[in-house]
């Protein structure tokens, strides 16, 4: 057990399944500078928050506002698994905590909650900052006759620099878009000035400096300042829709926002705008345009893309075939059909991985099919760009055998993951049947990373770099892992962070800013916890005997690792600890129980 560790000078305050683990604080208390959060409580189910120090252990923080809370699950608008990696994006983490936001720019983590009461329930969202410390962001009464529905839609904005984020209520909340400050308690009500609108949960973006909520009556942008209220975005003559799909994407660089609207779900057209002027329609023949394609509804988006200063954008057609069109918004040319049979066999009938990582060029995929999962099945990946009226063509990965047009060959990857690398465009494919792990270079092509790449357990990006841990085939029946470490552009050789049995999982991964990284080693049983720092060539286990854990890990503000030891008599209870950076533990002095802890980072 963890606290046979060290003997205890304390007395731990003793609690059965339905009693709290601590002594509640006075609300009147400050916040500590920094600390290691923990929700007592079993997961889903209904709990409380304390914070403890990280040096002492001791618990130095729990106002009753953190009390009775039930963790939901969060999502945010534009999450792809192509676009996973894109550093001005939060990560979705599953882990012990249900789900959680990992905000950009180290902004700390965002938690959704429930909190049921006699006469109703309230929702709200919960920040954890990198000192560990939360805080209540935004909570709301709930709607419907009891009061127990929830009055936020399902999917929030982040800003890029992971400040704030943008979330909508229903219309039954009063159907306003609020804009949530994380560092500080300020909340903006950007559409007090307009009725109640249905806004769409797939129609989010905060940007920088302007922020778009899509409803079913128009496209509403506000200026990011105090006071700024949200208008609708003007169209030019002859160009305003009467239907609204509620999808919306933004370019890389967050200048140019594309919405799909027009006459109905069967005649619409891109509509592109930025923080200031109208909307411009492209096109002039509406159609039936999918969805933006974001995750967990889809698994072979995004469907649609502007380009990096909005003069290209590209869509996908639903129909009895899909198909992929690509036009130029500067020009009154009709977009062209770039999946078309003069281009593609007819067999190749899915489209999907639509992006422009470089603003002249569209990356997609072309497949024959889906799989049961909705990932594209038997795929090439081609660059396309556009040449006077005719798109050109650059088949990447060559598995069908074409390099020119027709394509008319059988494609054969099967890809089990395609993820773009931070800040270069350049893809990661792991192709599930041959085994093997391919660099996509756009303009270029694609080359091998490693082969007898069976399986890929998670993709983490961390100062800048990407980790993976990998199961390989070796030369017997035998198989290992190994957590490898790739630079951006995937041109450097890869670095073996960890080698190990194929028996031996790599669990709960998690990084920093600054490059430290720790995860759990799991042999059936055993598990140990792990951690490294980046260009040290130095891997630490925890110096304790092999026992389980309860995700998450979570590093410390003081650069500890903190985690949640499973009792050895009663795996249902977890005792807390934090792993310090010279080596030495410290237990939280709180009674084993029910719990996880909630991370910062």
């Amino acid at each position: 057990m963890l606290t046979s560790l060290l003997t205890l000078a304390v007395t731990l305050i003793p609690a059965t399944q339905d009693a709290p683990l601590f002594k509640r604080g006075s609300d009147a208390s400050p916040a500590p500078a920094s600390g290691v959060s923990v929700f007592l409580g079993a997961s889903a189910e209904v709990g409380s928050i304390v914070v403890c120090d990280e040096a002492t252990g001791a618990v130095v923080w729990a106002p009753t506002e953190w009390s009775n809370l039930r963790l939901r699950a969060i999502d945010f608008v534009g999450r792809t698994e192509l676009h996973m990696l894109v550093p001005d994006q939060p990560l979705r983490i599953e882990d012990g905590s249900g789900s959680r936001l990992a905000l950009p720019a180290d902004g700390g983590s965002l938690y959704a909650f429930e909190r049921p009461g006699s006469h109703g329930a309230t929702f709200g969202y919960l920040h954890v900052g990198t000192s560990g410390v939360p805080r209540i962001a935004l909570e709301r009464a709930g709607t419907g006759a009891q009061g127990t529905e929830d009055p936020f839609l399902a999917r929030v904005a982040v800003s890029p620099q992971g400040d704030a984020f943008l979330v909508a209520t229903t219309v039954a909340a009063g159907g306003d878009l609020l804009e949530v400050d994380c560092t500080s308690p300020a909340v903006y009500a950007r559409t007090w000035n307009v009725p109640p609108q249905p806004f769409s949960d797939a129609g989010l973006v905060l940007n920088a400096t302007w922020g778009v909520g899509v409803a079913e009556e128009g496209f509403y942008r506000f200026a990011r300042r105090a006071g700024a209220r949200a208008t609708p975005v003007p169209f030019r003559p002859g160009e305003a829709p009467v239907y609204y799909s509620g999808q919306l994407v933004v370019s890389l660089d967050r200048d140019t926002a594309m919405a799909t609207a027009g006459n109905g779900i069967t005649e619409q057209y891109p509509y592109l705008f930025g923080e200031t002027g109208a909307a411009r329609r492209v096109g002039q023949i509406g159609m039936h345009i999918s969805p933006a394609g974001f995750l967990p509804e889809h698994r072979a988006g995004p469907f649609l893309a502007v380009a990096d200063g909005g003069e290209l954008v590209a869509w996908r057609r639903e129909g009895h075939t899909r198909e992929a069109f690509l036009a130029r918004a500067d020009v009154q040319q009709e977009p062209v059909q770039i999946s078309a049979d003069d281009y593609f066999s007819y067999y190749l009938e899915e489209i999907g991985l639509i992006g422009f990582f470089n603003p002249d060029v569209l990356t997609m995929g072309i497949a024959e099919e889906l799989d049961l999962e909705g990932r594209l099945r038997l795929v090439d990946v081609f660059d396309v760009r556009m040449s006077a009226d005719e798109p050109t063509f650059i088949n990447l990965t060559l598995s069908n055998g074409d390099a020119t047009v027709p394509f008319d060959g059988f494609p054969t990857i099967v890809p089990e993951r395609v993820v773009a690398m931070p800040g270069t465009g350049h893809l990661l494919l792991h192709d599930a049947i041959a085994h093997e792990l391919h660099a996509i270079v756009p303009g270029q092509g694609a080359f091998e990373l490693v082969d007898e790449a069976e399986d890929l357990d998670f993709i983490l990006s961390v100062s800048g770099d990407v980790l993976t841990s990998i199961v390989l085939e070796s030369g017997s029946d035998d198989e290992f892992r190994e957590l490898i470490r790739f630079t951006q552009d995937l041109t450097q050789p890869f670095e073996v962070l960890y080698s190990g049995s194929d028996d031996l999982d790599l669990l709960a991964p998690t990084g920093t800013a600054a490059g430290s990284v720790a995860w759990v080693l799991e042999d059936d049983d055993p598990q140990w916890v792990a951690r490294t720092q980046l260009g040290s060539g130095l891997v630490e286990t925890l110096p304790v005997p092999p026992s389980m854990y309860a995700p998450p890990l979570a590093f410390t503000a003081g650069g500890g690792v903190a985690f949640g030891q499973l009792d050895d008599e009663d795996d249902a209870l977890v005792q807390f600890g934090v792993w310090g950076p010279s080596g030495g533990i410290q237990p939280l002095l709180l009674a084993p129980g029910r719990g996880h802890l909630l991370p910062g980072r």
